[in-house]
């Protein structure tokens, strides 16, 4: 049974009673909370999301009863690399992490979730809401509740009630998932809120945990990697992996640095592949990815980056670009390379980059489960996270005493302390975002335990990082409205690293006539310097509209392109 009740400005709680439980004989899922929804006053551009949950299999909120063995057989595959275990327990995914048990002593879950068989909509009609939330379990749910606890609890594991959540804002839409800890009250449970302009739809997660060892390594890194290179093929191929590759002498390179447990395909594909799948012509062979382990250290990173530039890259003119957290790696590499005295040019961009921390950070463990969340693709022309049911499996169980240092970098005192003593490239620049959860564009991101306008309060910020801090390094551009995930289909950030990787070619100078040319003898050419030349001879190679992988080789130029001799290979 559910109540929500909403303060008014006079201090005292009215009850809502527009709200809607979303009753189910079974599991919840996305096509409940649509089918509670369709009669209810409730914004149809946001309500339009709960059809797209409902549609879409890894889009979808369904509880983790109706996909926790489809966790466990995609785990399976990765149990050698050193994973933790994941396990379908009757009707919640369990967590086995090493040591989790004593000697002799039946192997216990570090951590078992699962989902109450119930849901909640509540529409929020004011700017902004205080809102109380209070549940009381049906009995089906309070004995599942004691019979798993019973089963699969030691006197080391604590139990946790949280209210997970997802508020749909907005006049256009900001989408934000998060956690909020519900406390006993009376027969059930209650929490607290702030909400925006739109509605909630909550569901109630149970967990029995117990603190296991703080994760120095990310297990499911490799993972990552290789399952969006094969969902990528042609962003894979034409943007390799760096520690994959020896290029050759380049005039202009790219290497890409990713963020918080994502990938470089990731980023790359919504920054390089705007026009049907194709990448711009200037682009081939010059962008390379760096994968890495987000777990660790910012300097380990930074250190490994070095060593591969340094080691495979010859080129004039590098830019190291990296989004949220891998700003920071991209920053530490630079001042390295140039401390070394490295022969090229080196530049910075940086996107949505905590340069002064993250307050996200704070917040302490769940802001693991919130980074992971942020971190995952979103369908195309909507803020909906795709998450594999292996990705949710890792959102719900993933649990430590502390923070992964690669992560606690991010914050108050972290890493990012130390960077005012970083050296900064003469071309470096800085894109940060104030989203307007109300404005033009469309947003997901996390937000903390309690709080539904993000983790960040009042203060500008793109719901992961403050504003004003992804802006303080080098030249800060243009604040843009974005969300934390959507830097890279803005055109001023396309075009500021394509005209990197291209820039515009000035014409040759006109010679002065002399008194030879004005009697009728030849004056001398004009010399184009050794760069431009060697450039504006890979601009005309590249005019070749390049095919998709299963399409290379096989298509025609058109009547307007240009094929040097061995085309993209010559």
């Amino acid at each position: 049974m559910w109540k929500a009740f909403s303060r008014r400005v006079s201090g005292e709680w009215t009850e809502l009673t527009d709200i809607r439980e979303v009753s189910t004989s079974g599991p919840f899922r996305s096509a409940d909370a649509l089918r509670a929804a369709s009669d209810m006053n409730l914004p149809r551009h946001l309500r339009a999301y709960l059809g797209q949950e409902a549609e879409v299999r890894d889009a979808s909120r369904d509880a983790i009863e109706t996909w926790a063995r489809d966790a466990e057989n995609e785990a399976a595959a990765y149990d050698w690399a050193g994973a933790p275990r994941i396990r379908a327990i009757e009707e919640g995914i369990a967590a086995f992490m090493p040591a989790s048990s004593g000697a002799g002593m039946p192997e216990k879950p570090t951590t078992l979730a699962w989902h109450d068989h119930t849901g909640v909509i509540i529409p929020i009609t004011d700017d902004r809401a205080e809102i109380r939330v209070e549940y009381v379990p049906e009995p089906r749910d309070a004995y599942r509740m004691e019979r798993l606890r019973y089963r699969h609890a030691t006197p080391q594991h604590t139990f946790e009630t949280i209210l997970d959540w997802r508020g749909y804002f907005g006049r256009n839409s900001g989408i934000l998932d998060g956690w909020t800890m519900m406390r006993e009250s009376g027969r059930g449970y209650a929490a607290s809120f702030v909400g925006e302009v739109g509605f909630v739809v909550g569901t109630v997660l149970r967990r029995l945990t117990t603190p296991s060892v703080t994760l120095e390594e990310d297990p499911w890194a490799r993972t990552r990697c290789v399952d969006t290179e094969q969902r990528y093929p042609l962003v894979a191929m034409e943007c390799p992996d760096l520690a994959k590759i020896r290029p050759p002498r380049m005039d202009r390179a790219l290497v890409w640095v990713h963020g918080t447990v994502s990938c470089g395909t990731v980023g790359l594909k919504d920054l390089l592949l705007p026009n049907f799948g194709h990448l711009p012509p200037a682009v081939s062979g010059t962008v390379f990815r760096f994968e890495h382990d987000t777990f660790l250290k910012m300097r380990r990173n930074a250190r490994e980056l070095r060593d591969l530039i340094r080691d495979r890259l010859v080129v004039d003119h590098l830019l190291i670009a990296g989004h949220s957290r891998g700003g920071c790696v991209a920053r530490l590499a630079a001042d390295m390379l140039q401390r070394a005295g490295y022969r090229g040019e080196v530049s910075v961009y940086t996107f949505g980059t905590p340069h002064e921390g993250t307050p996200l950070v704070d917040i302490g463990k769940t802001a693991l489960n919130l980074l992971m969340k942020a971190s995952q693709e979103l369908i195309t022309n909507a803020p909906l996270p795709i998450m594999t049911p292996l990705n949710k499996a890792m959102c719900y169980t993933l649990d430590s005493v502390d923070l992964p240092p690669g992560i606690k970098d991010m914050g108050k005192d972290g890493e990012v302390e130390a960077f005012e003593d970083l050296l900064t490239p003469a071309n470096a620049r800085s894109w940060g975002s104030a989203f307007d959860i109300h404005g033009k564009e469309s947003g997901f991101g996390p937000a903390a335990s309690g709080a539904l306008r993000g983790a960040l309060g009042s203060d500008p910020n793109d719901l992961v990082v403050p504003t004003a801090s992804a802006l303080a390094f080098g030249a800060p551009q243009p604040t843009l409205s974005c969300s934390h995930v959507r830097y890279f289909l803005e055109p001023t950030i396309r075009n500021a690293v394509q005209q990197f990787l291209a820039p515009p070619i000035a014409a040759p100078a006109t010679a002065l006539p002399t008194a030879a040319s004005s009697a009728g003898t030849p004056a001398p050419h004009n010399i184009i310097a050794p760069d431009k030349a060697v450039f504006k001879k890979k601009q005309k190679s590249f005019t070749l509209v390049l095919k998709t992988q299963d399409q290379k080789g096989q298509g025609n130029p058109t009547a307007s392109d240009e094929k040097t001799p061995g085309g993209l290979d010559g």
